[in-house]
């Protein structure tokens, strides 16, 4: 007889829910046209506090997040999905970079 395993709490590589939160407008309409494109689920937030609301109603895989955003930045949204789903993935996309904010990002689980 098979053995039955439980179902995975996270999706395949090949089809992930993606939660994209950027404050660029040409960045959400790349995110939403081609993630889903690859097969994924995307979610697109226009700023932190967005991004924090969606976190509160979903479960994603990964969350993509622009450091520098208005109402929240991207390290507290970082922390909010910790806090939500400890096993949620991180990336931090920025256009401005320093050691203290790599480093912040890091210790928030990115």
């Amino acid at each position: 007889m098979a053995e039955v395993k439980d179902k995975p709490t996270r999706r395949s590589a090949a089809s992930l829910r993606l939660l994209f939160a950027d404050d660029e407008p040409s960045l959400q309409e790349l995110m939403r046209l081609e993630l889903p494109r690859m097969g994924h689920e995307v979610t697109v937030c226009p700023d932190g506090l967005t991004a924090a609301a969606a976190l509160e109603k979903n479960t994603y895989d990964c969350i993509l997040v622009d450091l520098d955003m208005p109402g929240m930045n991207g390290i507290e949204v970082i922390a909010k999905a910790k806090e939500l789903a400890p096993a949620t993935d991180a990336i931090v996309l920025t256009g401005k970079s320093s050691l203290e904010t790599a480093i912040a990002a890091l210790r928030y689980g990115a």
